[in-house]
């Protein structure tokens, strides 16, 4: 989720700037979709120091602090979003899932929440649509590291319509199922994780889980 966040940062920096921007800006975001955070974090902060427009410069605070987050630097992340939404009111729903994401990294989950709780009046998919998978995967994963796994399970199950074939929600589902000790619905959520994640995307938890309860994880595409 979060390298698919980050690229729709950079997506939503070129429709702000033109082809024809400071060569930092754009190495820093052309280095954020390589994943190479260390030159991104360094090109954005050049970037950042150039007489900007405020919309572009929230984009670029926010771009770095997607790298940042990613290097390990959780507050830093946090100090950059806080400052890009101080900028420019966001206009998609992204930078408040992203602030979100932040404080609950810091285990700052009533502020993670709050922000959440914001991004629930924006329309994730489109016009009319309202929140989405995004808000409800997010809002499920803080309550589920706040304890509250009841509340997580009904918001990852609300979320699911919206996009049912979205498989880590019903991961971290099947991880607030065995909190609260129903083992078989875990195990259905697992299968159903196992079904839908592309092995591409695997992580070590994940495959752990698959291991848990005796599903083969799929080949990668070679």
């Amino acid at each position: 989720m979060q390298k698919l966040l980050s690229f729709l940062l950079v997506l939503g920096f070129s429709s702000t700037l033109s082809a024809q921007s400071p060569s930092d800006c754009q190495t820093g975001f052309e280095a954020i979709k390589k994943e190479d955070y260390r030159t991104a974090i360094a090109s954005l902060t050049k970037c950042s120091s150039l007489p900007l427009p405020e919309d572009a410069r929230a984009k670029v605070l926010q771009a770095r602090a997607a790298a940042l987050d990613e290097a390990g630097r959780h507050q830093e992340a946090l100090e950059d979003q806080k400052k890009s939404l101080s900028l420019a009111k966001p206009d998609t729903v992204w930078p408040l899932v992203m602030l979100a994401v932040y404080h609950r990294t810091l285990k700052q989950y009533a502020e993670s929440l709050a922000a959440l709780a914001d991004a629930q009046n924006y329309d994730e998919d489109g016009p009319g649509t309202g929140p989405g998978m995004a808000v409800g995967y997010h809002t499920g994963w803080t309550l589920q590291e706040k304890g509250e796994h009841a509340r997580a399970i009904e918001t990852f199950t609300s979320a699911i319509p919206k996009q049912p074939d979205y498989g880590w929600v019903f991961f971290r589902r099947a991880l607030s199922y065995e909190a609260i000790g129903d083992q078989a619905h875990a195990r259905e959520d697992v299968a159903k994780a196992n079904e839908l994640v592309h092995p591409e995307d695997y992580d070590d938890e994940l495959l752990k889980k698959f291991k848990q309860y005796g599903y083969t994880p799929k080949p990668k595409k070679n």
